[in-house]
């Protein structure tokens, strides 16, 4: 092959990288995470919508069971309805010094609370 053969030959055709294929939007897994998890939380409200409310008589046996386990470490649970709101109140007891740990909620809050209810209106008079 001479000099000029070798100047008029043809340079190799490049080589090309594949057209790139286009891709299918599909949602971020966290987003497809966050509906599914939304979904759970609405079915459980639902579910607890659809639940009747404890009993009081449910509610004594579980203080029972819990009076039982806690007896060991001289505490005992007492369980009281608050006259103006019946709300449940719950009171840690020492059985030894026979006073009062903890209230749940605190029955001065519960009493605040009825207080500004009354104010407000809001209690009706049921002697109508």
């Amino acid at each position: 092959m001479d000099v000029v053969s070798v100047a008029y030959e043809s340079p190799p055709a490049p080589v090309q990288a594949p057209a790139p294929q286009p891709q299918v939007v599909t949602e971020a897994p966290a987003v497809e995470l966050k509906k599914h998890e939304a979904a759970i939380q609405t079915e459980k409200i639902q579910a607890e919508k659809a639940s009747p409310a404890p009993s009081m008589e449910m509610i004594e046996k579980a203080l029972e069971q819990i009076n039982k386990s806690i007896a060991p470490f001289s505490r005992h649970m007492d369980i009281s309805i608050h006259s103006k709101l019946k709300r449940i109140m719950v009171k840690v007891m020492d059985t030894q010094k026979n006073e009062v740990i903890r209230e749940i909620p605190p029955e001065k809050v519960l009493d605040a609370f009825a207080k500004s209810l009354e104010l407000a209106g809001i209690l009706l008079d049921k002697k109508r």
